[in-house]
């Protein structure tokens, strides 16, 4: 069997980007995925586009080209929510009092995302307690009733400020509890604050 010659090399390589350029364009075809960009143009402007690839002929064979649309002005809103988002995200995160972002399932309050002073307070991994019922985490076995109708107000939108007890790393405490509902969120019905006013209530 005789070695391929340097054009038959050639020929096999042309072949196999052939077929990879087809593969790409039918993928593209069926799939018909659009990728979005974030450039910055040359005067420092933040810009975003979208790019679709489009079959073309190049020196008689299939090719590609990327396709840009300036979607900026559509993805400026989208941006802006990210940012704020972000900007959130970081509050929350370096709130000092202990904070959880909690949803209901079937009646009960369930932790979405807690931060670190929550973590610290109560002795959890803030990510462990993702999706774990926040009663079970925190409340004593002797209040579980209390605090059932305190869910319902809860989850019913009333604010509420009140003082209450609950299971914190180093034993019972007093916390001053505080409620922020979050209508019309995707899976965030509220927060929680939880003031631990302990020193305060043994003064008194």
């Amino acid at each position: 069997m005789q070695k391929k010659g340097g054009t038959d090399q050639y020929a096999l390589l042309a072949n196999r980007i052939g077929h990879a350029v087809e593969a790409l364009l039918a993928r593209e075809r069926s799939e018909r995925r659009k990728r979005e960009y974030r450039l910055i143009t040359l005067d420092d402007t933040e810009r975003y586009a979208r790019g679709n690839i489009v079959p073309v002929t190049f020196e008689g064979g299939q090719a590609a080209q990327i396709v840009f649309t300036d979607v900026t002005e559509q993805k400026r809103p989208e941006a802006a929510l990210k940012q704020e988002r972000e900007r959130f995200s970081a509050l929350f995160e370096n709130f000092p009092e202990p904070t959880v972002a909690y949803g209901f399932e079937d009646g009960t309050p369930v932790v979405r995302t807690a931060n670190e002073a929550f973590a610290e307070a109560f002795g959890y991994d803030a990510e462990a307690v993702v999706g774990d019922s926040i009663d079970d985490l925190i409340v004593p076995p002797d209040r579980l009733s209390e605090v059932r109708t305190l869910d319902e107000r809860v989850q019913a939108g009333e604010l509420i400020d009140r003082q209450i007890q609950r299971e914190a790393a180093d034993g019972e405490r007093c916390f001053q509890f505080r409620n922020i509902p979050c209508p019309g969120g995707e899976d965030v019905d509220g927060f929680a604050v939880y003031a631990d006013s302990t020193e305060r209530v043994e003064r008194e």
